[in-house]
């Protein structure tokens, strides 16, 4: 009998210790304000991502809507489309710009 219960201890393993709520308490707070900032983390990183694409998105409209004007420009001088023009931009607002024959 003495072996079983030998045996019965080394399969169970030693005993828990318990421990008070006092002892735990702080670490057990700082596991839910853990799982709190993660969760805020998640949401921020989410909105985050939605104005990223938003930017993005407005960006490619003006992009768009610059190369639409740089056309219409482009024809209004009656410049051939097969031919390659490079827009020089003016360094200020109120200076000339040109179009550069490639």
């Amino acid at each position: 009998m003495a072996d079983k219960d030998l045996q019965e201890q080394e399969t169970q393993g030693p005993e828990p210790i318990e421990l008070q709520w006092e002892e735990v308490q702080e670490i057990f707070e700082g596991q839910l304000e853990i799982q709190k900032l993660d969760r805020y983390l998640g949401a921020l990183l989410v909105e985050t991502e939605k104005k990223k694409l938003q930017l993005l998105s407005t960006i490619e409209e003006i992009r768009a809507g610059m190369m639409q004007q740089a056309e219409v420009v482009r024809s209004s001088k009656n410049i051939d489309p097969l031919e390659t023009y490079e827009l020089k931009m003016p360094n200020k607002a109120g200076e000339k710009g040109f179009l550069i024959k490639k």
